[in-house]
């Protein structure tokens, strides 16, 4: 079972995101991405092993960037951090279906609290569908 992480550009945001997750979920699968046609290949391949992905927009064109996936993206459950709080970036983020929006400049204290939810979620349902 795993965690998709995209984080757009190698930066010092996405780098936090990265060890607060994996610190938090270390028995989780966490497999990072940092750019749009790395997590785009991974996308179309099977997603029956992930949980749930976790996407940085640190920018509006990586906003852009992750619209492009838009109907793979919906599938699965998400966790999406946008760059500002701007009403355009604020409805192009919800053509992606996340179950949680967060901003990058609030931190990611909510996010990983968020993320535990969900994956306990995910937990019980495999569990019960006998996976």
């Amino acid at each position: 079972m795993s965690i998709l992480i995209y984080s757009g550009r190698a930066d010092a945001l996405g780098e936090q995101l990265q060890e607060i997750i994996e610190e938090r979920f270390r028995n989780w699968t966490i497999e990072p991405y940092t750019g749009i046609r790395e997590l785009s290949e991974r996308l179309r391949k099977p997603l029956y092993d992930v949980d749930t992905a976790v996407l940085l927009a640190s920018t509006k064109r990586d906003l852009e960037g992750l619209l492009s996936l838009q109907d793979i993206l919906c599938s699965l459950p998400l966790i999406l951090i946008l760059p500002d709080t701007d009403h355009e970036s604020i409805s192009k983020a919800h053509r992606l279906c996340p179950r949680f929006v967060a901003y990058a400049r609030n931190g990611f204290r909510d996010v990983a609290l968020v993320l535990g939810k969900m994956l306990e979620r995910s937990a019980r349902l495999r569990k019960a569908e006998g996976r």
